[in-house]
């Protein structure tokens, strides 16, 4: 029989853990990084080019991080994620639409750019998403993009109604003492949309909305035509 005292229900017999070897087990070593993938050049650096408005799905990880790192996108954007991702802008979850998502993305979009000076706001979509067959239970595997399209569309009109630099508004972060600061909209936002199959072969915009051109010599700046551009099926 153990002559160990006893500690609760924590005591097994174990040999006792010193501080160095309990952090031990958490801490990684240099040598244990993925190479290909890490960077460690941009730890001072606070402008990113966009956010990223994702689905949940743990299948999609590495391959969409991949497919933004192919467009140049690396290390160079934030990111949010709700369920089916423009279905959650949109509020349409089954099951969750009085959660007002669009609420708490939209917090987002202004945090990273008060806090990162972002001008690209982007939504990504995937193929055979549970949060839409759950919400469109007679949806087949060949009309499933049609619903994604329809969701990005409605999702990318909304945010870019809300935060385009002519008449949207920014909310700014200020000190709670303070009073809610707004400014106009994100200078030379882009709004745009994909989608990407499940297997990573495909990543496909379905949306995008910005300046054929835009000059920040003046003031104000200035912006060319408008353009938006929407994926036909």
């Amino acid at each position: 029989m153990s002559n160990s005292k006893t500690r609760g229900a924590y005591n097994l017999g174990l040999p006792r853990m010193t501080k160095w070897s309990k952090l031990s087990r958490f801490t990684t070593k240099s040598s244990d990084y993925c190479g290909p993938c890490c960077d460690n050049s941009q730890v001072d650096l606070h402008h990113a080019e966009g956010i990223v408005l994702c689905c949940m799905d743990f299948r999609l990880r590495d391959n969409q991080t991949c497919h933004l790192n192919n467009l140049g996108y690396k290390n160079k954007y934030d990111e949010v994620i709700g369920a089916g991702a423009s279905l959650a802008y949109n509020n349409r979850l089954a099951g969750y639409t009085d959660a007002s998502w669009n609420v708490y993305i939209n917090s987002h979009f202004d945090l990273a750019y008060s806090l990162h000076n972002i001008n690209e706001i982007i939504i990504i979509d995937h193929e055979k998403c549970g949060a839409y067959r759950v919400t469109y239970p007679d949806m087949t595997d060949s009309d499933e993009i049609n619903y994604h399209l329809d969701n990005v569309t409605k999702s990318c009109d909304e945010i870019w109604r809300l935060y385009n630099p002519i008449n949207g508004t920014i909310q700014t972060t200020v000190p709670e003492s303070e009073p809610e600061v707004k400014q106009t909209g994100i200078p030379n936002l882009k709004v745009i949309g994909y989608y990407v199959n499940i297997n990573a072969s495909k990543f496909t915009k379905l949306y995008e909305r910005g300046y054929d051109s835009y000059d920040s010599s003046t003031t104000p700046a200035t912006y060319g035509p408008e353009y938006k551009t929407v994926m036909v099926l």
